[in-house]
C-alpha cells in the first residue's frame, strides 16, 4: 500500500531525476511513513522525537494517500506533545524552552499545512511569551 502520491510531489532537486534516485526517494520516505506507522499503533514514540514525527506528517500531508488515518495519527502526536510541556511547565524545567519551541514550531506548522491545532498553537505562544516576560 502507498502512503505517498509521488507523481504528484514537485521536487527540486536535480539529483532526484538522476539514476533514478527519484524512485529511491520515494522508496525512502514509504519506509519512513510505515516505520512512523508501525510506532504509532504500537504507541512507542519516543518523546524526543514527537515534534519530527508531527513535521513529518504536516510536511507529506497534501500527498498522503489515508488523510484520516494520517490526521488521528497527528492527533495521537499532538496529544502526546501537550503532555510533554504541560508536565515540563509544572515542574517548572526551564531547559524546556528550547523543546518548547520545537513544539511551537511543528504543532504552528500542522496548523498550517494540516488546518488543525489552532488552539494548542496558541497556548504554547502563551507559554512562550509568557516565560519570555518573566
Amino acid at each position: 500500500m502507498s502512503y505517498i502520491v509521488t507523481k504528484n510531489v514537485n521536487v527540486s532537486w536535480n539529483l532526484c531525476f538522476v539514476n533514478n534516485t527519484y524512485s529511491k526517494l520515494d522508496e525512502i520516505v514509504e519506509h519512513y511513513f510505515n516505520c512512523l506507522e508501525g510506532e504509532v499503533i504500537r504507541e512507542n514514540l519516543n518523546n524526543d522525537g514527537l515534534a519530527g514525527y508531527l513535521i513529518a506528517i504536516s510536511e507529506f500531508y497534501t500527498f498522503l494517500v489515508d488523510k484520516e488515518k494520517w490526521l488521528k495519527y497527528s492527533y495521537f502526536i499532538a496529544s502526546r506533545l501537550r503532555e510533554v510541556a504541560l508536565i515540563d511547565i509544572k515542574n517548572k524545567n526551564y531547559n524546556f524552552i528550547g523543546g518548547l519551541l520545537d513544539i511551537g514550531f511543528s504543532v504552528s506548522l500542522a496548523n498550517k499545512k494540516i488546518g488543525k491545532y489552532t488552539n494548542f498553537r496558541n497556548d504554547i505562544n502563551n507559554v512562550l511569551s509568557y516565560n519570555a516576560r518573566n
